[in-house]
């Protein structure tokens, strides 16, 4: 496991370059010096983003303050890094990087373009990036922030905004259009700004939304791509204290979610698969609940690991499904 940069150290803003990797073997942490040494824009790393390609190679982009448009792409084997990303157009600081079924990169500009609705997409072959075309409404606010942005199994990349608004990019076509926004609830826009979300393993996304940038309370919400919908469900525990900018979303291996609300909590989100009888009518929509088995020893204000841009297993098929969010102390009952 590989760790690069990082924007707060304790709520005090450092966008550090430092860097480590994990070798659960041997148990051990080995620092990692960033790219070229740390000189220029690799002062900072920062908020940037990363991603693993589909070669095996991590790539991640320096952040921190506006401008920064530099890539590298990080050798394991000799714990090395070499240059890459060409003609990025936008700083890469707030960006989320979906990998794409072609192999390419995909984001939404943040900073430095205008106006912030361009797109832009990474070649590894070429090293270089180049514009995907425009979303049909600002998925970026007035401070540069952004909603996370994933890929669902049908090829389709779900970018959803800070400001309300979301979108979707087919893969196949190249085409932008438009997704379902986020509802006015007591009068308060709900949005995703820099917000965690969950590809399940039915294919739709569990997102954690609320009002502005660090507005409370939060609700939850899940899209479904097959038939570009988002539906409200059921909130986790203590989401009236909550606003999405503190929520993390880690896809477990058995397909389940583990929520992080940096509230001395962790909840789990499952999703159980119900089959339809073959001949039988469809069954009403599926009952979600949430369930609280008694407080967890997790130490406050720990993270788990931020979902934006990264590929997450999921299967094609879309059974229909209960969801209930309930403590990692003891399994769920299924």
């Amino acid at each position: 496991m590989l760790i690069e940069g990082g924007e707060e150290d304790n709520g005090t803003y450092v966008w550090t370059n430092r860097g480590a990797i994990y070798d659960p073997v041997a148990d051990t942490w080995t620092a990692v010096r960033p790219p070229q040494h740390g000189s220029g824009q690799w002062s900072r790393i920062g908020d940037g983003p990363s991603i693993v390609l589909a070669n095996g190679k991590f790539m991640v982009g320096a952040s921190g303050y506006s401008g920064t448009t530099v890539q590298a792409l990080f050798d394991p084997l000799h714990a090395t890094w070499k240059s890459t990303g060409l003609g990025k157009a936008d700083g890469n600081g707030e960006e989320g990087w979906s990998l794409l079924p072609n192999g390419k990169v995909l984001t939404v500009d943040t900073t430095d373009t205008t106006p912030t609705q361009h797109s832009e997409v990474y070649d590894p072959s070429t090293g270089t990036w180049s514009i995907a075309g425009s979303t049909p409404v600002p998925l970026v606010d007035a401070n540069g922030e952004v909603g996370p942005q994933v890929l669902l199994p049908t090829g389709t990349v779900l970018a959803t905004g800070a400001t309300g608004d979301n979108a979707r990019f087919d893969a196949k076509t190249g085409v932008w259009s438009t997704a379902p926004s986020f509802p006015v609830i007591a009068g308060q826009q709900y949005d995703v700004a820099d917000g965690p979300a969950a590809v399940l393993p039915d294919g739709q996304v569990l997102l954690d939304a609320s009002p502005g940038e660090y507005g409370k309370p939060a609700h939850f919400f899940v899209y479904d791509g097959a038939r570009n919908t988002l539906t409200q469900v059921a909130d986790a525990p203590d989401a009236v204290n909550q606003s999405s900018h503190y929520g993390y979303m880690l896809v477990l291996p058995t397909g389940q979610v583990l929520f992080n609300d940096r509230y001395n909590d962790l909840d789990v989100f499952t999703a159980e698969a119900r089959r339809r009888p073959r001949g039988r009518r469809p069954s009403p929509p599926s009952r979600r609940h949430w369930a609280r088995e008694g407080p967890t020893r997790c130490p406050a204000r720990s993270s788990a690991v931020s979902p934006k841009g990264r590929p997450t297993a999921t299967t094609s098929r879309t059974p229909r499904t209960t969801r209930s969010f309930a403590s990692p102390t003891r399994r769920p009952n299924r």
